[in-house]
């Protein structure tokens, strides 16, 4: 008996070695995603099988050696040949306890790791590979088929064995070939769906297994660490950790109900199994189960869209004519998987960020600051640093080969709505991620060829408007179906690291201006104010002419009216003519008049003017109240 049961974990092992090599096989040369995953759970099947025969071989190990022993102790009469300790007696024993205690938690623990890494890879891997059609389906479809009908078989007849005594350790082999069975029936239907040009189903199946995988790994793990802390009763057989549960479960779904009731009957005392619900339950279970997958079905055919969303509809992969689009409301639809809707939501304003995404808090902040960093990772591009001449349009400037080049860190937030849903969802498999690379492409051209300072002063504007443009016209040319509404250019600045360095040179230049402008003022008042000047001068000596002219004139008229008065009366007009001269000279002088009377002295008069104002005064005051008149 115990050789046949080594032997049966011998053909498991070797049978599930041989499917792993054969599923991976088909798989790669179909290139079905689900099929390889599933060559690889049989592959850890096949780990599981080779522990499960050497542990089977150490407790046969066990069992001759304890025959022996007792075969012995009859025929001495129950006195051993030597007096040796329990661990020399019985080195089979020690071991197995020793392969239980070390080797097998050790292998758990690997198994767990290993079946994480897969997960964790699998998932990562289905992530990045692109859509692509299957080749050969239907022969992979037989071949997955065949595979399917010898596991199940095998394990099957695998189980059964495991129940009879000392065949335990069959089962953990058995369980995984039951589940490679499924996995094996699962590919096939993948495979079937796959005619169906769903191109994502074996991605999604993919997605499933690597779950299962990851949730294997769980298991293994935690069953590791409750193993430190179990209680060993000598003699007593225990669970295999390599025996995983849920392979178990997955293997054998009927073995829930067993343990249903043994659980119910415990909890109420009585036999809950041998109630008429319970057998009801159990011998109408697949059809209670059918049932509700029909009413699942069935709630898939009423869908709802929801307020500023759009829907497409296919069936069978397809859209269906006249219905493509669907709008906000109740639709009706045939079940899933004839017909598959897919959401979107138009009237959102969606967007992305070209360049360094900013930080969590930087919302927050008042106002940023060039010397401070308020990004997660800097995002640097090439630009001109040197001043180039304006076009006098719209588009970028161009840079000679010779221009210095300068760094910018951008951060430049898009915004877009979808307007051509159906350009939007089948002209390109991820239509979002085209948009960011068209962003990316046109900002960094563009930041190529425009100059530095005119991106950091008043050129923000036109570079906005004239990216937004450029981008529509690329996205529209490739027909992505988005609308592009906001393109930010207010964010950009000097990298950090040198934000001091160029406020420097800014400030330098601005002083170079300041000074120009200066210049320039002092110029233009010194040139008004030689114009001025010049005016003035000229309009002076015009002044003078006319006066001298004007002058001139009357002197000559009155001349000749002299001539006329002269020739009337010569005596009188050279009399009158003198007195006039002489009163005219004598205008301007001081003149003194002296009433004197009845005195001998001769007055003598100084005529320098010496006299003060106060004296002037007093020699003007009345000396008996009648007025002095002074000529």
């Amino acid at each position: 008996m115990e050789r046949n049961g080594r032997t049966g974990a011998t053909t498991n092992c070797l049978l599930l070695l041989a499917a792993a090599a054969l599923c991976y096989g088909i798989a790669r040369y179909s290139e079905t995603v689900t099929g390889q995953l599933a060559g690889g759970a049989l592959g850890f099947g096949a780990l599981v099988g080779l522990v499960s025969w050497f542990h089977m071989r150490l407790e046969e190990q066990e069992t001759f050696e304890q025959m022996e022993f007792d075969e012995v102790t009859r025929s001495k009469g129950g006195a051993s040949l030597f007096n040796t300790t329990e661990s020399e007696t019985f080195p089979a024993r020690r071991s197995r306890e020793l392969f239980e205690r070390f080797f097998i938690p050790i292998f758990t623990a690997l198994l767990a790791a290993s079946l994480g890494a897969v997960s964790v890879y699998a998932w990562q891997w289905i992530g990045s590979l692109p859509a692509a059609p299957m080749q050969q389906p239907l022969l992979a479809l037989g071949l997955f088929g065949g595979v399917f009908l010898a596991l199940f078989l095998m394990g099957q007849y695998s189980s059964g064995v495991a129940q009879l005594d000392r065949r335990r350790l069959l089962r953990p082999s058995a369980n995984w070939m039951l589940l490679g069975a499924y996995l094996a029936a699962f590919t096939c239907l993948v495979l079937g769906v796959s005619l169906t040009e769903w191109a994502r189903a074996d991605f999604v199946a993919g997605r499933v297994l690597s779950v299962l995988f990851g949730a294997l790994a769980l298991e293994g793990a935690v069953s590791v660490v409750f193993d430190i802390y179990r209680p060993r009763v000598r003699g007593k057989a225990i669970h295999p950790l390599y025996d995983s549960r849920l392979v178990g479960l997955v293997s054998h779904p009927e073995g829930v109900f067993s343990t249903a009731a043994s659980a119910l009957d415990y909890q109420f005392g009585f036999k809950v199994s041998d109630t008429w619900f319970y057998n009801f339950l159990r011998t109408n279970f697949p059809w209670l189960l059918l049932g509700q997958l029909g009413l699942l079905l069935l709630s898939s055919a009423v869908v709802f869209i929801n307020p500023g969303e759009r829907a497409l509809l296919e069936r069978l992969g397809r859209p269906v004519a006249g219905r493509e689009s669907l709008g906000p409301g109740m639709h009706l639809k045939w079940p899933f998987p004839i017909d598959a809707l897919h959401r979107f939501r138009t009237e959102e304003i969606q967007s992305f960020t070209v360049g360094a995404l900013p930080n969590e808090g930087a919302a927050d902040e008042v106002a940023f600051v060039w010397s401070v960093s308020h990004f997660k990772n800097a995002f640097n591009l090439l630009t001109p640093s040197a001043a180039l001449a304006a076009t006098g349009d719209s588009a970028p400037q161009t840079a000679s080969t010779n221009t210095p080049l300068g760094l910018l860190t951008v951060s430049i937030p898009i915004h877009f709505q979808i307007s051509d849903l159906k350009a939007y969802a089948y002209n390109f498999e991820n239509a979002s991620n085209v948009l960011e690379g068209i962003a990316n492409r046109e900002v960094v051209r563009y930041f190529a060829q425009t100059d530095i300072h005119q991106l950091l002063s008043e050129g923000q504007s036109t570079a906005a408007d004239y990216l937004r443009g450029v981008i529509q016209k690329r996205v529209d040319e490739m027909g992505l179906g988005v609308k592009l509404l906001f393109v930010g250019l207010q964010d950009i600045h000097p990298p950090v690291e040198v934000v001091k360095d160029y406020e420097s040179v800014a400030n330098a230049r601005q002083s170079v201006i300041t000074n120009i402008l200066g210049a320039t003022n002092i110029a233009l008042m010194t040139n008004a104010y030689a114009v001025a000047e010049q005016a003035r001068i000229l309009a002076q000596a015009v002044a003078d002419r006319d006066n001298r002219v004007s002058d001139a004139t009357a002197r000559a008229s009155r001349f000749r009216g002299q001539m006329v008065a002269f020739e009337a009366s010569p005596e009188i007009f050279s009399r009158r003519t003198f007195l006039k001269s002489y009163t005219n000279a004598l205008a301007d002088s001081r003149k003194y008049i002296m009433a004197l009377t009845n005195v001998d002295l001769i007055p003598q008069v100084d005529l320098q003017d010496k006299i003060s104002d106060r004296i002037r005064g007093m020699l003007t005051q009345p000396k008996s109240g009648k007025p002095v008149s002074t000529p």
